[in-house]
């Protein structure tokens, strides 16, 4: 067999040497230390379904893996870049298996591997945009084009007001009552109502009014509540008492 040329050799050196310890070079080429990757793992609907009160909190958990963790060459995520819309981004450190994070607009601080921030979006019917983004140890970046993104809406609940009877109004034992909803970022869907609450069960509808006959004369009281096209009810039961003659 022959024998390898001294150029031949050279090359086979080379190669045994990048595969011996190419994984230990900090500051190579792109393809010897991949970025991290980060994805968001709540909440769990997809993005954009999620609507959220004006003002309430909502909790975001995510993961970041650096691919040299995968292989055998030394690696792990350093630090975790997290942004909330058009706000300046929030970085901090972390251990190298990051495994969860945790991020809430609100100011609960409560938890380990969780962060606040006063971050506090409010704006209503417009879509807000969550992102995060990883840092491996060797201080390379996640790019800003691959990072995790969530978008979500806030949300203001609807208002609803009884329009009759009115307050401290006498009334016959047959009357109709009638009210309405609004929802400034949506459209009312439903309502829950009772009359007399203290010995009557709540009752859902789509209507705005009630046919009350035979009333046993006597004060009473009616309570009214609406549920807008996201989910969210109103704040408080809309109240009025009165009375039947």
């Amino acid at each position: 067999m022959r024998s390898l040329k001294p150029r031949s050799m050279a090359i086979c050196l080379v190669l045994l040497l990048v595969a011996l310890v190419g994984c230990d070079t900090v500051g190579g080429s792109s393809d010897a230390n991949q970025p991290p990757t980060s994805e968001i793992t709540h909440p769990t609907e997809p993005s954009g379904t999620v609507t959220v009160a004006d003002g309430d909190s909502i909790i975001f958990r995510w993961r970041a893996v650096d691919p040299e963790e995968w292989s055998r060459c030394t690696g792990g995520v350093a630090a975790i870049e997290i942004r909330l819309g058009t706000e300046p981004p929030i970085v901090f450190d972390c251990p190298p298996d990051t495994g969860e994070w945790w991020f809430c607009s609100s100011a609960d601080t409560a938890g380990g591997h969780h962060i606040s921030s006063t971050n506090q979006p409010t704006g209503g019917n417009r879509q807000h945009e969550f992102s995060v983004r990883a840092q491996d140890i060797r201080g390379l970046w996640e790019s800003e084009q691959d990072a995790a993104r969530y978008q979500f809406w806030y949300n203001f609940p609807p208002s609803t007001e009884v329009l009759f009877p009115q307050p401290g109004q006498v009334v016959g034992s047959t009357f109709t009552i009638l009210w309405s909803g609004v929802d400034p970022d949506g459209q009312v869907v439903e309502y829950q109502y009772a009359l007399d609450p203290a010995v009557n069960p709540f009752s859902a509808t789509a209507d705005t009014q009630l046919v009350c006959q035979d009333t046993v004369p006597g004060q009473h009281e009616f309570w009214v509540r609406a549920k807008d096209n996201a989910g969210c009810w109103s704040s408080d039961y809309a109240c009025v008492s009165f009375a039947v003659e």
